[in-house]
């Protein structure tokens, strides 16, 4: 049969056109299917798993190990690829899905050799801690292995699959949180140039133990005199000096913040965790219920990681920030102190190999070669023998502050600060961990004879504080905000005191607090230090330098950076060119020709311009003159008609993305979320950054869910067509919150 031409092109475009529309409907079909289904959860039965209008998972077990295993099931269905990319990083294995371009990260990873760590923690784990982790395991892979191209649409775009997961996956995912909370071995070296070049005094002053405005939660000062700052020459201050260096910020992005609160209108337990802020979101707001013994738990949990780490249940709720004390060192080896070699494989999605040798002494595995060949082991607490544990059996069934305190003595390997707060509006505090027993400061690299740790943890000695509800006391709290809480004259991680001092100040504000008042707290925008920085300038500028600026308007801002939103990208400035102008007199006083100390990010960065502003001795013992000082910090805020200050909110606004967004042409806009404005600053309560912030809200009243509060930045699904990829976004940007189930 002959066809004409225009029959034959007719045909062609049909079939183009079928072929097509098969396509998109088939990829259509592939997206709208990942993830979990009505079907998969009657499946489980007798276990149950619902999710309600809000994304939240409740998940209802006979036994403590079913509900676990459903616990599993469902967090891989809704985050597989997540959970599986926080186990490569931390086992060094990213290449194999991305390829060469994240084989920089896996050598370094690969060198610490966390696998083999967390197998030998496995193998000394309680029975429950065993049980558990590998009925969270079971779930898992029961997800894994019934749904090979519904895991997530990633694995499609990558051609690959995730493996069986394991126990070990989940102490991994545990480490991983651990190092970024801690970690600061490399900043150990970088101090070492600092201590050698500074005299005491000015050392003490560049790196303070503590914040002028802190105040301990436990113990008291213990007495000592700072030595005098002796005098530096005196510098002129040239325009240049003002420029801001991008790679200076001092602003940090340590955060977290929580307190126990009871007054006449009731009692409330508050955390906002500030972490990297990822899309999906960290963690996972869920149930568990388990009928054997009528138990629940609400609250959230960390992808691949069984049980509750933060939440409540029928007697108690509890919270967790970050305590910040330094378990974490670099210490100077020799090649005669390796005790263990090993070789690791790096294998690349473009099918190559790469061998690396992996090498350990007594203090820890080797992480840096130096260029006189010296080696730099890592002496970090969740590598010491019996420290990595994950008791969360034990922490989601405690009732009461001696059950509490027992479950923490199993968490040895990360040092929080855990909030209590029961039904009887009884407030504690217990700081888990270890302290390291060490015979130096550890807040620089030295050598390894003198920076050998005892392997004796002692759980019983951790600070802990109880605040019992004797019924006379109206009004009680407990607050921290990742501050200096005790004194042990050491360099920690302390983070500066803004947010905990006006966490201090809102909770005694008025005579009895509400929920809402809770749930402002959170939200509070109010930076004391750049309200205060900003009426020092105006106070010491000349009035040539503050001419033309808005000086009435600066006078009366009382910090808030909704009431002046221009004032806070104004002051921000003034403070990164405050302490870059500190930092760069220090350098031309004490720093050889040619070879700069290296700028060093530490938490407690502020305490060094509060202390100028507030000593009158500093500034002058600094060689600098205030006036001129203060003058060229103002003139910061001279701008361009046609370059006006650009609002806070604006060049703060959400800036995190999933890791397919600017790496995956056209598919990468389907993961795309709309940035918004943010108002929080690094000294703010409500500490927000582009890619760093508080992770979650939560405000729980002891065993009544209904009366409680939460809210996530995101949404509680990774998969970009369930309906729940950012459900939550616009309650969180609007401060609303739900009661959990």
């Amino acid at each position: 049969m002959k066809f004409s031409p225009r029959r034959v092109a007719l045909m062609v475009v049909t079939a183009v056109f079928i072929t097509l529309t098969a396509v998109v409907i088939a990829g259509w079909t592939l997206l709208r299917s990942q993830g979990l289904s009505d079907r998969d959860f009657s499946e489980l039965n007798p276990t149950e798993i619902k999710i309600d209008s809000r994304g939240i998972q409740s998940i209802t077990g006979e036994t403590w190990l079913a509900t676990i295993e459903a616990q599993g099931f469902a967090a891989a269905g809704d985050r597989m690829f997540q959970m599986d990319l926080m186990r490569r990083k931390a086992d060094g294995s990213l290449a194999e899905l991305f390829g060469q371009d994240a084989l920089v990260v896996d050598r370094a990873q690969i060198l610490e050799d966390w696998r083999e760590y967390a197998r030998l923690a496995i193998e000394n784990a309680s029975p429950v801690e065993r049980q558990t982790c590998d009925s969270y395991a079971r779930g898992v892979n029961r997800f894994i292995n019934g749904h090979k191209y519904t895991a997530g649409i990633e694995y499609t775009v990558l051609r690959s699959q995730p493996a069986e997961w394991t126990c070990i996956d989940s102490y991994l995912i545990a480490m991983l949180l651990s190092d970024q909370m801690s970690r600061s071995w490399s900043r150990d070296l970088d101090m070492v140039a600092w201590r050698e070049k500074l005299p005491e005094e000015w050392f003490e002053f560049a790196f303070p133990t503590r914040h002028p405005w802190n105040k301990l939660v436990f113990g008291t000062e213990k007495n000592r005199i700072s030595p005098a700052l002796t005098k530096l020459p005196d510098r002129t201050l040239r325009d240049e000096d003002f420029v801001i260096n991008p790679g200076h910020d001092p602003r940090g992005l340590n955060g977290s913040n929580s307190w126990a609160y009871r007054g006449k209108h009731g009692f409330w337990l508050a955390n906002d965790p500030h972490l990297a802020t990822t899309v999906p979101q960290l963690w996972i707001p869920v149930k568990l219920v388990t009928r054997q013994d009528n138990w629940w738990v609400t609250g959230v949990a960390v992808p691949g990681i069984p049980g509750v780490l933060i939440g409540m249940n029928e007697e108690i709720a509890w919270s967790i920030t970050n305590t910040a004390e330094d378990i974490d060192d670099a210490v100077f080896e020799v090649s005669g102190n390796v005790t263990e070699t090993s070789t690791r494989i790096i294998r690349s999605r473009q099918g190559g190999e790469e061998r690396v040798v992996v090498r350990k002494t007594p203090r820890g595995p080797i992480v840096k070669e130096l260029p006189d060949g010296g080696l730099v082991a890592r002496q970090w607490q969740v590598l010491k023998p019996g420290s990595l544990r994950l008791p969360v059996f034990e922490l989601n069934h405690a009732r009461d502050w001696d059950s509490f305190n027992a479950a923490l003595d199993g968490f040895k390997f990360v040092t929080l600060s855990f909030t209590m707060l029961d039904k009887n509006a009884n407030i504690g505090l217990r700081i888990s961990g270890c302290e390291p027993g060490r015979q130096n400061n550890g807040a620089w690299a030295e050598g390894w004879q003198q920076s050998g740790w005892t392997d004796v943890c002692v759980t019983d000695t951790r600070p802990r504080l109880y605040k019992p509800n004797d019924g006379k006391t109206e009004t009680d709290f407990l607050a921290t905000a990742n501050e200096r809480l005790w004194d042990d004259g050491k360099i920690n991680n302390w983070a500066d005191d803004d947010r905990a001092r006006r966490i201090r100040e809102l909770l005694t504000d008025k005579d009895s607090l509400t929920i809402d008042d809770m749930r402002m707290i959170q939200l509070d925008t109010t930076s004391l230090f750049h309200r205060d920085l900003l009426r020092w300038v105006l106070a010491n500028a000349s009035e040539e330098a503050l001419s033309g600026l808005p000086r009435e308007d600066w006078q009366k801002w009382n910090g808030d950076v909704t009431a002046c939103d221009t004032c806070m990208s104004v002051v921000d400035d003034m403070l990164l060119a405050f302490d870059q102008i500190i930092l760069r007199t220090l350098n031309m006083a004490f720093a050889n020709e040619g070879s700069p100390l290296p700028f060093i990010r530490r938490e407690m960065k502020r305490a060094r311009v509060v202390a100028s502003i507030e000593n009158p001795g500093i500034l002058p013992a600094l060689g600098i003159d205030k006036n001129a000082l203060a003058g060229g910090l103002a003139k910061l805020a001279t701008h361009a008609p046609d370059h006006p200050v650009k609002p806070w909110s604006e060049r703060n606004r959400w800036n995190s993305q999933h890791p397919f967004v600017g790496r995956i042409p056209v598919l990468d806009r389907l993961f795309s979320i709309a940035p918004w404005p943010q108002y929080g600053a690094a000294a703010t309560i409500r500490a927000e950054r582009p890619t760093h912030g508080p992770s979650m809200r939560i405000i729980f009243k002891p065993g009544r869910p209904e009366e409680s509060l939460w809210s996530f930045p995101v949404g509680t699904s990774g998969h970009i067509f369930s309906g729940r990829f950012q459900n939550w976004s616009n309650l969180w940007q609007t401060g609303a919150m739900a009661s959990p189930p």
